[in-house]
This record gives C-alpha cells, structure tokens and sequence, in this order.
C-alpha cells in the first residue's frame, strides 16, 4: 500500500528547514496531544453544546445514524491527524539522523586531523631528539679521542724531556767526576783536557764493573750488548781454530812416515847406476801410493814437495828384496788402517747428524701437530660461539617478534575500546538528543529499531 503524503493541517505547523552547520539551535516544536477532552469539537461541557437546538423531527434512528456519522467523521479526523503527527515525527527522525551523520562525520574528520597532527609532532620531535643525541655522541667522541691524542703526545713529550735530562744528567756528573781528577787543568789545553777527562770516565766505568756498581740501566743494557758480542766474537773464533786443528790433524795423519835413515845407508848396490836407479823405482813406488788414497781438493804437487830423499853414501850394502817389500806392506797397510778409521768416523759423524736431523723433524712435526690441534681448538671454539651469538640473535628477534606482536595486539585493543567509547557515546547523544526532542513513543521506536539492528549485528 503507497503510503499518501500528510496534509498539513490549520492547527499544526510545517516541518522546518534544515538547520545548516554553525546556525543557533531551532526553538522546540510543541506536537499536539489527544486526550478525551478534545476528541470531538464540542466537548459536553462546552457553553455552546446547550445553544444548539434540539431536532426534534427526526426519529432515534436517524438520530443515531447521524451519531454515528458524527462520531466517525471525528474518528476519520484523529486518524488524519495521526497521520499527520507520524509523518511529523518521521520528518523529524529523518533530520536527527542527518544531524548525527554530520557530526560523527566532522568528529571523524577532526580526529583523523588531530591524530594526522600529533603524529607528524611526535615524528618530529623524535628526528631531532635523535638528532640530538646523535650531535652530542658524535661531539663526546671527537672530544675523547681529541684527549686521548693530546695526552698522547703529551705523555710521549715528558718521557723524550725525562730521558734527555736523566741522560744529560748523567754526562754532568761523569764529567764533573772526571774534572775533580783532572790536576793542573787550567794550563791545559781543550783537547787535552778532553782527553784527560775521558781517561778518568773511563777508570770510573771499569772500577765501577770491578766493584759490581752499575751506574745506570743504560749501562747495564750497552754491558749485556757487549758482553753479547764478545761472546759472539769469542766463539767465532775458536771456531775457527777448531777447524785450523782438524785440518792440520787431518792432513798430518794422511802423510806418509818417514823411512829411517839406517835401512838407506845398510843397503849396499854394486854400482852408482843401480843406487840412482833403486832411490827412483822407491820415490815412484811411494808416489803412487799416495796419488791412491789422496781426499779430494788435494794437491798432488804437495805431496811430492813432502817427499824426503836420502841419498845413501858409497861401499853401501845391496839391500834384501825381503826387507824392502816389508816395509812397502807395512806402509800401504797403515794407510788402509787410517782411511778406514776415517771413514768410520765419517760415517759415525753422519749417522750422528742424520739422527740429530730426524729428532729436529720429529720435534717439528709434533709442533705442527700441536699447532694444528690447537687450531682445531680455536676453530671449534669459534664455531661454538658462532652458535651461541646465532641462537641469542635468534631468541632476540623471537623475544621482539612476540613484542611486536603484543604491541599490536594492544593497540587493536585501543582501538576497538575507542571504537567502543564512541559508539557508547554516540548512542548516549542520540538517547539525548531524544529525552530533549521527541516522545515517548518515538523514544520507543527509536528503541526497537536499534534493538533490531544490534540483533542482525548479533546474527551476522
């Protein structure tokens, strides 16, 4: 059924314009109300119900019908006037419910603009507290490290001062010792004053060593210098005597001996020739010998230059074949005998610096072990603080992650206590709005209609 739009009545106003933003309040709209009194046109109270005059032509029915048709026009009016009240009050719901949507809408648009405010204030003020912060650590540091040079160079300063002046210190007193020596000193002349004077520092610096005085650490450290030196300068040269001995040892013990004199001058030869001609066959017999077992670097002109020969006198004897090759056996079998020692003692020698040499390998390879199970160590060390530096950074962006998370969980929380907050006040506004506006069977409406709305709420 369409409803048909109200005719406004004599006795009751039009719905007022609507009312723009920042304009006074309206004054109240005074509705009218139905009571008994007022149902019909002429109350029966009323002074002028007793004017009228009676019909008295018309019978009880017509009388009755008319009643009725009295009562239903009457009837028909309140009803059009309810109409007219209900289209009233529609009108009326309809501008509050634009007013409250005008409102929410201005509190949301300045509260988006107060917090869009207060968070551009906050990032501010953060950025140049940082800032801030930043400026003064960056200051502090410069500052340090500014100190730090300073007392440096100037810790470096006092010490270079303190040993020039112990060291200047020290010259005074050795030279004010050495002139209190010095007889005679002003008929000198500088140089021989000069000398004179180190002559006297020098006594004192050796009377000092004789007697266990030290005079300074710097002359304790030049006395270990020396002493270093003396030693090294010592050693290398026994060292080289050692080695002059073994040479000369050496080549002592591969001469060969010496053939006595009474064996040449008993062997008697039946002429000059055979004389000249044994004394050459026994130098050539003895040069091969030595040309066989001669070391290498030797030189085969020394060993002939070593040669001794006798030359035996005249009426000589000739001597025994037997008595001659006994004494080249006995030669040849001293000169194995040596070689032999020495090459047994050669070899002992390199046996000995072969053993020495494998223990140094020995030594080194267990260093090396050592070094790489200390390694090993360090590295498993490393590893394992690796992982502990790992499983904290992991437990920290845990502990954070579930920080922010709470964070966020809270701040949905406000949020939906504010949205709460608002809806509560907005619904107090409205409540408001309606004790001052309406009545209470609109009130009612109002209530039933956001009864129903909460429960499609609740249903969706």
């Amino acid at each position: 059924m369409t409803q048909q739009r109200p005719m406004p009545l004599p006795s009751l106003s039009r719905a007022p314009p609507p009312v723009p933003v920042g304009s006074p309040p309206r004054q109240r709209t005074v509705l009218p109300h139905f009571t008994s009194s007022n149902a019909s046109p002429n109350p029966p109270n009323s002074p002028g119900r007793a004017l009228q005059p009676e019909d008295f032509g018309k019978t009880p029915l017509e009388k009755a019908i008319e009643d009725l048709r009295s009562v239903k026009a009457r009837v028909t009016a309140s009803f059009e006037r309810m109409s007219q009240t209900q289209a009233q009050f529609e009108l009326d719901l309809t501008e509050t419910t634009r007013m409250m949507a005008i409102l929410q809408t201005d509190q949301s648009y300045v509260a988006d603009v107060y917090t869009g405010i207060l968070h551009l204030s906050a990032t501010q003020i953060q950025r140049c507290f940082r800032g801030h912060l930043g400026r003064r650590l960056f200051r502090q540091i410069a500052a340090v490290r500014a100190a730090l040079r300073i007392q440096r160079v100037l810790r470096d300063f006092h010490r270079r001062r303190d040993e020039t002046r112990k060291r200047m210190r020290m010259l005074c007193r050795k030279i004010l010792r050495g002139l209190r020596g010095v007889r005679e000193r002003h008929e000198l002349t500088h140089g021989e004053l000069l000398t004179r004077v180190g002559h006297n520092m020098q006594v004192e610096t050796q009377w000092r060593k004789a007697m266990g005085v030290g005079d300074t650490e710097n002359d304790l450290i030049s006395a270990l210098y020396r002493k270093k030196y003396v030693r090294k300068r010592l050693g290398a040269v026994f060292r080289h005597l050692f080695w002059l001995h073994s040479v000369t040892s050496y080549w002592k013990k591969l001469l060969p001996q010496q053939e006595p004199l009474g064996l040449l001058k008993s062997t008697d030869y039946d002429s000059q020739t055979e004389r000249e001609a044994a004394i050459r066959a026994a130098a050539e017999e003895e040069g091969d010998v030595l040309d066989g077992h001669e070391t290498e670097g030797s030189d085969p002109k020394s060993g002939s230059e070593r040669k001794i020969v006798v030359v035996a006198p005249r009426g000589a004897g000739a001597p025994t074949i037997s008595g001659k090759s006994a004494i080249k056996k006995l030669s040849r079998e001293e000169l194995r005998r040596r070689q032999k020692v020495y090459t047994q003692r050669v070899h002992e020698e390199n046996t000995k610096r072969e053993t020495a040499h494998a223990a140094v390998l020995e030594r080194q390879r267990e260093a090396e072990r050592l070094a790489e199970l200390q390694r090993k160590r360090q590295d498993e060390e490393l590893r394992l603080q690796r992982l502990q530096n790992a499983q904290s950074q992991r437990e920290d962006l845990d502990r954070r992650g579930l920080q922010a998370i709470r964070e966020q969980q809270m701040k949905k929380d406000e949020e939906l206590r504010k949205a709460k907050e608002s809806t509560q006040r907005i619904a107090q506004a409205k409540k408001k709005i309606a004790t001052e506006v309406l009545s209470t069977e609109t009130q009612r409406m109002l209530t039933r209609q956001d009864q129903q709305t909460q429960k499609k709420k609740q249903q969706s």
